[in-house]
């Protein structure tokens, strides 16, 4: 398995669109053959979302319930050097900084939460088979400047 830090983006959803297409339109001669291909964009404001992070990462993301929204993974790559996988974010300068890495949480207020999921399956026998998935979360403020964007670790494999 392969892990990496994918975005979805337009280009990306066509190429696997046209994809299925070329494959749907290709003789096979097996009868198990199969393609799952979903994407799903959800955009909720919220009055109130709490936001812990520290001086590199973005650590998680609550609802004001505490339902999770989203957390990042933790790795340890040397003796004593914590770093939380997959989270990477734009403008993060609208919220305030941490002078170090002990975790700070926050409240944001009215904000706009998006959530794209994409997962593509594709199987053609019992030797032949990929999996995709890939989410992503944006944070917008009221005056729809963006926030963050958090994209965890994604899930790829070619077998």
């Amino acid at each position: 398995m392969l892990n990496s830090v994918l975005i979805i983006d337009r280009e990306f959803i066509k190429s696997l669109t046209l994809k299925i297409d070329k494959d749907k339109a290709k003789f096979h001669l097996f009868p198990y053959h199969q393609h799952n291909f979903i994407y799903s964009l959800d955009v909720s404001n919220e009055s109130l979302v709490y936001l812990t992070y520290n001086i590199n990462s973005i650590i998680k993301a609550e609802y004001a319930n505490h339902t999770e929204i989203f957390t990042a993974s933790m790795a340890f790559w040397d003796i004593n050097s914590p770093h939380w996988m997959g989270a990477w974010y734009i403008n993060f300068t609208l919220i305030p900084t941490t002078p170090n890495y002990n975790s700070t949480k926050i409240i944001l207020n009215d904000v706009f939460l998006v959530k794209m999921n994409l997962h593509y399956y594709s199987t053609s026998n019992s030797w032949d088979s990929q999996f995709l998935t890939i989410e992503q979360y944006l944070i917008f403020n009221s005056n729809f400047q963006t926030m963050l964007v958090f994209s965890p670790t994604s899930a790829l494999a070619v077998q």
